[in-house]
């Protein structure tokens, strides 16, 4: 209906102009056709009034002429009357058509709000996840700042990894990271370093490093704890040893092994490194080329016989 009338009075060109509704027009034309047909009729009047003063027409002509002058004056009054009646029609319409639209505008924005409010009441999460807790039932009243529900998104799971400050030089996003955890004893996940935290703490000298890992079949979960280890890039001959060979002397709070030399037993105190499943790292006192004993070695000293089915090689 509003669209109707905003043709109507001219209003779908987007301005008003009173003028070029159809009614105005119309009764303008009607009122300028009115004075060229009273232009006319003054002139012949005129002419009529000249030839009566000569007694060339009758004064009965000429009264004839007057009167034609007049009606199409009175006929020009009244166009101007039909013309300005249509122009004010215009306007009021137009008014009322304004009036309208703004009503119409507000009705809208009512709709709008309401459309927003009834939206609201659906809890939409940003992403695809799983919900990990869920404090209110369905049917209980919340407000805008109670806690609907946990999302976690598992899809993509980061891992936290604490890792020594000397390691900081060698440390880069992008690198391979082999991570194990206690549901998944035999199962290796590979992620990759994603950020490097530029600062190390102060207290334990160890910097975070985060990796992602994809998890596209929900096998890791948000919260479990991981042992991790980096891939640096390039390698190094390193030398391991099993655990159990390792003996921890706690009175000078170092640790030992014993190697076999031409059947004999031989300390040798070792430092070690990190950790590798069942074997450990020894940063210096073998050489790697040593077998170590891996039993009994509480009934042992420094030079005691010993035979070679009691060692086992290193790795």
């Amino acid at each position: 209906m509003v669209r109707q009338a905003q043709v109507r009075i001219g209003l779908d060109s987007g301005k008003f102009d009173a003028d070029k509704v159809p009614e105005v027009a119309a009764s303008r034309a009607n009122y300028e056709s009115a004075e060229a047909q009273a232009r006319l009729a003054a002139a012949d009047a005129q002419r009529y009034a000249n030839l009566v003063a000569s007694g060339d027409v009758s004064r009965s002509a000429f009264e004839k002429a007057r009167t034609q002058q007049e009606t199409a004056e009175a006929q020009v009054n009244s166009s101007r009357q039909q013309w300005e009646a249509a122009l004010n029609t215009a306007r009021q319409s137009y008014q009322v058509v304004s009036s309208s639209q703004s009503s119409l505008d507000a009705v809208g924005a009512q709709v709008a709000q309401a459309e927003k409010g009834l939206a609201d009441t659906y809890i939409r999460a940003p992403f695809d996840g799983f919900i990990s807790e869920r404090p209110v039932s369905a049917g209980e009243y919340v407000a805008l700042t109670n806690k609907i529900a946990t999302v976690v998104r598992v899809k993509t799971l980061k891992l936290q990894l604490q890792t020594p400050e000397q390691r900081a030089a060698k440390a880069q996003v992008g690198m391979v990271v082999l991570a194990r955890v206690a549901a998944y004893p035999d199962r290796q996940f590979e992620g990759k370093v994603s950020a490097i935290n530029p600062a190390v703490d102060p207290n334990s000298r160890i910097f975070l490093l985060e990796a992602r890992f994809a998890n596209s079949d929900n096998a890791l979960r948000p919260g479990m704890f991981s042992t991790a280890r980096v891939v640096l890039p390039g390698g190094e001959d390193a030398v391991f040893v099993p655990s159990k060979a390792v003996v921890r002397d706690k009175t000078t709070d170092s640790n030992y092994v014993y190697v076999v030399d031409h059947g004999q037993a031989r300390m040798r105190v070792v430092l070690l490194g990190e950790a590798l499943g069942d074997s450990v790292r020894v940063q210096s006192g073998l050489s790697g080329n040593e077998s170590v004993v891996t039993a009994n070695q509480s009934q042992l000293y420094d030079g005691a016989l010993i035979q070679e089915h009691a060692a086992t090689a290193t790795l």
